[in-house]
């Protein structure tokens, strides 16, 4: 879940881990995710989306790919 650590898109990741999906949630900053904290089934990271070398570099990372939320605003 893009921008997954505040708003809608943190609703979103926390929802789909209720209903048991392992869910990246993805903030812009080391401060954002901070602030999102722990959350069971949710790992959150620092991604910038304009990056294109840190998004393959993640993506790259995630072992299956089930569906993809874009919340970055």
């Amino acid at each position: 879940v893009t921008g997954g650590t505040r708003g809608i898109g943190a609703g979103i990741a926390r929802d789909l881990a209720a209903h048991g999906w392992r869910v990246v949630a993805t903030g812009v900053s080391r401060e954002e995710v901070a602030a999102f904290g722990a959350h069971p089934g949710i790992e959150a990271v620092v991604l910038d989306v304009t990056d294109r070398g840190a998004v393959a570099n993640l993506v790259g990372r995630i072992e299956r790919l089930h569906a993809l939320v874009n919340c970055a605003g």
